[in-house]
């Protein structure tokens, strides 16, 4: 059913949006933690397709696999993690060529400003689709 206010469960409902902001034939890519978790219903559900974007997922990284998806420690090194990620996000843009990355899941967005350093792209999230929404919901008096 529908709600009377806004509900933002995923930053995959900004692809919309960030398709008509950087053209048809921008290259969008999103950073997850696990490509095989997401599915068409995600991007079906977001307005979007699956395959009008480039999916990469963080698995195949010691460091973010054995503690943010297995669990396996209860502790981390951070400098490792913010390696991993800064690094995978990197090396998928230059890979892939990107115009645009998102970054699906709260996870990843703790590094967005180092992601974003590094690679000079526009970067979206939930914090910025967070920001976005209090934004519309809570309006600034300019005058």
């Amino acid at each position: 059913s529908e709600l009377k206010i806004p509900v933002i469960l995923s930053s995959l409902v900004q692809i919309p949006m960030i398709r008509i902001m950087h053209g048809k034939n921008a290259k969008i890519g999103v950073l997850t933690a696990s490509s095989n978790a997401l599915t068409v219903d995600h991007f079906d559900n977001c307005g979007t397709c699956m395959d009008d974007v480039i999916i990469h997922g963080m698995e195949h990284n010691t460091e973010f696999r054995e503690t943010i998806l297995e669990g396996k420690r209860n502790y981390f090194d951070i400098d490792a993690l913010r390696g991993e990620i800064v690094g995978t996000a990197k090396n998928f843009v230059n890979k892939k060529q990107l115009d645009a990355l998102v970054l699906e899941g709260t996870d990843l967005s703790v590094f967005s400003h180092d992601i974003q350093k590094k690679i000079e792209k526009p970067i979206y999230d939930i914090n910025s689709l967070i920001e976005f929404t209090y934004s519309v919901v809570c309006r600034k008096q300019y005058s």
